[in-house]
């Protein structure tokens, strides 16, 4: 698996900003992907060191809007999180709270 293909993105949230105060990340990463390929992935992108790593499976959902046609069955599909802690004085960028 290329290192361009491990990482998906970052996942933006309330939680995620504030566990980012804390320097734990949360990214989207790809199904198939390992806690190393997952380091090495970050420190080639952003340039960083990962003290630990945990990744969570997340399950596909499905969701029920009530229209006045009727109802809409909307299917999210599942993916793999993985949130990192960093070393101190290292931060990613994107992160950053805006005031």
């Amino acid at each position: 698996m290329q290192i361009n293909n491990i990482i998906i993105g970052p996942q933006v949230s309330e939680k995620s900003y504030q566990q980012s105060q804390d320097k734990k990340y949360t990214f989207k990463v790809a199904q198939k992907a390992n806690k190393y390929q997952i380091t090495m992935a970050l420190k080639k992108i952003y340039d960083v060191d990962v003290i630990k790593i945990n990744t969570v499976n997340m399950k596909s959902q499905v969701t029920q809007t009530k229209t006045r046609k009727g109802v809409i069955k909307k299917k999210i599909s599942g993916y793999k999180k993985a949130i990192v802690v960093l070393e101190k004085d290292q931060k990613i960028p994107g992160f950053e709270e805006t005031k």
